[in-house]
Formats: structure tokens, C-alpha cells, sequence
């Protein structure tokens, strides 16, 4: 009797630790990194790369703003000189980095098409909240049912260290999104004869 209870007393601590087994064993090094100096929460790359992207400040903003209006944001831009001048001119220059309607635009109004391009910012945080739940769905979050659901999430990216193609696409669907956005888009579409349609879309 006392050998059956040994027993059933070890598959019911083996069985407690399945799922420890399943998430610890994988996070357990990698964890650690998230929000240090190499890491954002989020598990991406805090370094940026030269001449293109800016490196990560610390929660993803130094402006600690969750979100900004595109007013503010322009107003916050303003003055900044343009770091590339693309025209006709300078157009072998910068080839590799054009796509070819670019360079057929430049081709066929070379008084006229030009593009100005301007150093990359990264001014978007996130709330403070969500720091510490991608950290607790790192070693929480689970891919169920074939891959088609998942546990043990909450408010963010379930797999901050995806180590499969499932995973990668669960992270896509449960992102952290601002509570509210409201967009209102301006379109003018320029055709080869001049004329202009022009539109506008809310959302």
C-alpha cells in the first residue's frame, strides 16, 4: 500500500511538471534578455542598423507616449532636413536601393519627381503594463489543439522566443493594440495625363 502511494504520488508531481517541462527548459536562459540591454520586451532587436534604422530607446519611446496624433508628430519632426535628395540626376547613384517604378518615375519627369527621404524615428511605446505580461506569457502560454488555440495569455504576444512557425503566427494575431485609433486618410492618386483623383477614407 505504502508502494502504491509512493507511486501515485510521483505521476501526480511528474504530471504537475508537464507543463513546466513544456515552457521553462526553453525560456528559462532566454528570458531573462527580455527589456535588457539587447532585447526589447517583445523579444526584438534594440539595435538598429547603419545609416537605416535608429536602435530601440528604452519601452520603445524616450517620449513615453503610448501613442501620438499625426499633428504632433509632424509638429515634432519639423525642421529636420531631409538626409537623401533621389532626382533624375543623382538616380545612378542610389540604384540599388530604387525599385523600378521609382526609376521609371525619375526617368520620365526628371524636372519634376524627386524624393526626399528622412533619418527613421521609433517615437511608439508601449503601456507599462505590458512589459511584464509578455514575460509571464513567455513561460505561461501554451499552442493547443493541433495549433489551433492557444493558453495562457494575457494582453500581449504569447511567445515572446517563437520556436515554430504556430507560434510565429499566434504572436501575429495577439498583439498588444492601443485601446482606440482613429484614422482619417487623405488619398490623391496622380495619373500619367496630370488629372487627380482624389479621396478620403475614415477608420
Amino acid at each position: 500500500m505504502k508502494f502504491k502511494s509512493i507511486v501515485a504520488s510521483c505521476l501526480l508531481l511528474a504530471g504537475i511538471g508537464l507543463p513546466l517541462r513544456r515552457h521553462w527548459p526553453r525560456y528559462r536562459g532566454k528570458g531573462k534578455e527580455l527589456d535588457g540591454p539587447k532585447l526589447t520586451c517583445v523579444g526584438a532587436e534594440k539595435a538598429g542598423t547603419p545609416a537605416v534604422l535608429p536602435s530601440t530607446p528604452a519601452n520603445g519611446s524616450a517620449t513615453g507616449r503610448e501613442s501620438r496624433s499625426r499633428t504632433a508628430g509632424t509638429r515634432a519632426l519639423q525642421g529636420r532636413e531631409a538626409a537623401v535628395h533621389h532626382h533624375a540626376q543623382n538616380m545612378a547613384q542610389y540604384v540599388d536601393k530604387l525599385t523600378e517604378g521609382q526609376k521609371a518615375l525619375l526617368k520620365k519627369y526628371p524636372q519634376s519627381y524627386k524624393m526626399l527621404v528622412y533619418p527613421s524615428h521609433r517615437d511608439f511605446r508601449f503601456v507599462d503594463w505590458m512589459c511584464p505580461t509578455v514575460k509571464k506569457n513567455a513561460t505561461t502560454s501554451e499552442v493547443v489543439h493541433d495549433g489551433l488555440g492557444i493558453t495562457g495569455i494575457t494582453g500581449a504576444i504569447p511567445f515572446p522566443f517563437p520556436a515554430s512557425g504556430l507560434e510565429a503566427v499566434w504572436n501575429m494575431a495577439n498583439p498588444h493594440r492601443a485601446w482606440t485609433e482613429k484614422v482619417l486618410y487623405d488619398v490623391a492618386d496622380v495619373y500619367a495625363n496630370g488629372s487627380i483623383a482624389w479621396a478620403r477614407t475614415a477608420s
